[in-house]
């Protein structure tokens, strides 16, 4: 998945995008969640955080979306 998100961060920046949702693993709660998307960002940024984390040169964004449990993890990583 490494190398898709760093093909995103080129992209965004050449192209415009504004944002890419991530579909995670289902979780029985929402601390869960919170644990797929730090761990997500922590193997492309150590030093990063959900507010702010660098992929490529990019310095994204990410946040997770409202969904029902135990529907999957939703993220939206963007550049904004």
């Amino acid at each position: 998945m490494l190398p898709s998100l760093a093909m995103f961060a080129k992209a965004a920046r050449a192209e415009g995008i504004d944002g890419l949702v991530l579909e995670g693993p289902a979780a029985a709660a929402i601390a869960g969640r919170h644990a797929w998307l730090g761990g997500l960002i922590a193997a492309v940024d150590p030093a990063g955080g959900a507010g702010r984390f660098r992929l490529a040169g990019a310095e994204l964004r990410a946040r997770l979306l409202p969904v029902a449990v135990p529907a999957p993890a939703l993220a939206l990583l963007s550049a904004s």
